[in-house]
């Protein structure tokens, strides 16, 4: 059962991150509608906080309300064009939802807006293009993101996965291998499998 957000009262300059803190707080507790509730209430304080619209996508899409979700990360976007989390969190949202086809030309376009990515953002490019078979350009975006988050274990394991589709089954080894310590053993399992067979 969700429970309802606090009310704080106070100055107005704190109304708006105190309504973030009580939707992280729901967010940590699983409760996804008093999160959104929470962001919802944050972006009526501060309209123009691109974190709060951020957020609230993010929020939305995990309780499948995919077009709200894209709608607030495109505003989130046009607030602050150069942050590539909102960028990454489409692209999520269009994984999740099996869209693999629109999410992988959605990241190919925010590949061209971001001047410097991070490490999540090639990790959700990279994911984008795993799940379109284009492997090739896979790889360098999963290097990229591993080369800023090198214990990625899901960016091990999907690197795997490419290596092995490409044919280079020492580095897929290494991968799955690093990816497998790292508790993310779905390419490991998958090749001892196809071993087997």
């Amino acid at each position: 059962e969700a429970r309802p957000a606090l009310r704080r009262s106070g100055e107005e300059r704190y109304k708006a991150p105190n309504r973030s803190l009580l939707a992280k707080e729901a967010r940590l507790r699983g409760d996804l509608d008093t999160a959104i509730e929470g962001w919802r209430r944050a972006v009526v304080r501060q309209s123009k906080g691109a974190n709060y619209r951020c957020r609230l996508g993010a929020d939305l899409g995990r309780a499948g309300q995919i077009d709200e979700s894209i709608s607030e990360s495109w505003i989130a976007i046009e607030l602050k064009r150069e942050w590539d989390l909102p960028w990454a969190e489409i692209g999520v949202v269009l994984l999740n939802a099996d869209r693999n086809a629109e999410a992988a030309v959605h990241m190919e376009r925010s590949a061209t807006e971001i001047s410097e990515p991070s490490g999540h953002f090639w990790f959700v490019l990279g994911t984008s293009r795993v799940r379109v078979g284009d492997y090739e350009k896979a790889v360098e975006a999963l290097l990229n993101a591993l080369k800023k988050r090198p214990h990625h274990g899901m960016a091990l394991d999907h690197l795997a996965r490419c290596y092995f589709e490409l044919g280079d089954t020492k580095k897929g080894r290494q991968a799955a291998k690093k990816a497998h310590d790292l508790g993310f053993s779905e390419t490991y399992e998958w090749r001892r499998r196809m071993r087997r067979t």
